[in-house]
Order: C-alpha cells, then structure tokens, then sequence
C-alpha cells in the first residue's frame, strides 16, 4: 500500500466555487476519506481570505499563485507539469482532481493503489462521438476536428475530472496536453477533454487502467440510477460511491448538507431520481 506522504493531490480554484473548495472539497478529503498527504491548490484568482483561510486551517495545503490567460481546466494543466516536476523526490504518485464540484463519501487509498503501475481515470456510459464532444468539437479548426473525431470514433469518453497515475506519467501527460491546448490556438470549456482522450486513446494499454466509476461517480451521467439516503449516493447496486462528481460546476449541491441548509433541490429535479 502506497504511503499518503508518497503521494500529493493537485486540484485548481479560481474565485468561482471558493466555497464549494472550502466546505466541500476539502472538509471530506480530510474527514471522510481521511486523506493526509500533501494538496496542491493552482489558484487561478481565489480571494485573499479565502487562502488566508486555507492556510491557516491546514498545514498540509500549498496553494501556488498561477496565471489565468486562459479557461482555468485548459490553464492547469499546462501549469501542472511544472509544479509535478518541483515537487519534493519522496513524491511518487500524483492525483489530479477538480475541487469545485466534488466531494468525497469514503477513504480514496485504493484509488492510487490501482493506479500504482498506470494512469486510472472512469469512462463514462457513452461513446465518445457523442452530442457533448460533437458540439465542441465544432468549436476546432476543421482539420484538427477531423483528426479528434477519427480518433474517438467507437471509444468511450473518458473523463479528466479525476485521473491519478505515477508522477512521471501524470506529467506527461499534463504537458502533453497542456501543449495541445496551447497549439491549438482557441480556448473553451473542454477543450481539455478533449485532447486528454485523444492522449489516452493514444497510449499503450500497459500504462493505462480504467477504473470503477464509483471513484468518480458523476452525477447527470447517472440520474436515472442514483439512490440518495441519509445524505449519501449510492449506486444501483446500493453500493456507497467513493467521489462524486457533481459535473458542470453548479454552486449548489443536488443534496442538501449543512452548509447548504435550506438550499432549493427543484431546479436539479432534472438531474436525479430518488430511490428510497
């Protein structure tokens, strides 16, 4: 098993869901999935006291002033090699994981034991031409549209809200895609997405592991088979998920926490089925 002082969570935050980082994010790293290694936060534009809070609530955070030119998914990674590449010899594992839209039920260790030897990231239940990547695509120039569509035809889509690998790996491929995203002279929400799928599709089996979705179980792609009890998603199978994954950044959860006593669930009625 892969000691916590081995391995660093790298997440990124502008001054967007501050409060989804704080309350969210990483009260359930600690708490609940009782994670004490080292996180990085990028921070992309977060308020003064917000990091000042950060800071002086947990020793263990580093937080890295980065330059927001760009969409901030596109801009990390392009900053993620760097700071993969400074950080301290005993780090053997990196995860990278969005931290204003998730939150975490249960402890994450299996999460890097799997991904010892490979990078590990879910695949969601469509295939990869599908209506999302369809419509962004449109949004490249037509050769390289051209080039991504071939390339996902008949894959699944892969999702890099969380992927979690060996440090070499994990800034391979950040550099690699952060290069994509800079050759590729637009910038918009998933343009990341896109080119960390046509990186993996790209890349030999022996270093690539797909993992369960409960480590990254994300919410609208699951309305129809969620079970919400007691505060706590669960799959179908009634199995507790691990990370969820609340995609698309809404800064109200879809179920009510303490923090958010009160908050109106109707607008995200839409998105879940409760099972009881």
């Amino acid at each position: 098993m892969l000691k916590e002082q081995n391995t660093v969570i790298l997440t990124c935050m502008d001054s967007n869901f501050e409060d989804n980082l704080i309350n969210d994010f990483l009260k359930t790293l600690r708490k609940v999935a009782g994670y004490q290694g080292k996180i990085v936060i990028l921070d992309y534009g977060m308020s003064i006291v917000t990091v000042n809070s950060i800071e002086n609530e947990d020793e263990n955070v580093e937080i890295i002033k980065c330059n927001k030119d760009r969409h901030i998914f596109s801009a990390r990674f392009r900053d993620m090699a760097g700071i993969i590449g400074g950080l301290s010899s005993e780090i053997t594992h990196v995860m990278s994981i969005d931290g204003g839209d998730i939150w975490f039920q249960a402890p994450i260790d299996e999460i890097f034991e799997l991904c010892k030897e490979r990078i590990g990231y879910i695949e969601e239940c469509y295939l990869g031409n599908n209506w999302w990547n369809k419509q962004i695509l449109n949004l490249l120039r037509t050769e390289e549209m051209e080039k991504l569509s071939k390339n996902f035809r008949g894959t699944r889509q892969k999702n890099a809200g969380m992927i979690c690998g060996p440090r070499d790996i994990m800034s391979k491929v950040s550099d690699a895609i952060g290069k994509y995203v800079l050759n590729n002279g637009r910038d918009f929400f998933g343009l990341d997405q896109l080119y960390f799928n046509y990186i993996i599709n790209n890349m030999s089996e022996n270093k690539k592991i797909v993992l369960p979705d409960k480590y990254n179980y994300v919410l609208i792609d699951n309305s129809q088979k969620l079970i919400i009890e007691d505060n706590l998603i669960y799959n179908e199978k009634y199995e507790l998920m691990t990370v969820i994954h609340n995609a698309g950044g809404a800064k109200g959860r879809i179920i009510s926490k303490g923090n958010k006593k009160g908050f109106d669930e109707s607008p995200y009625r839409r998105v879940i089925q409760i099972y009881k």
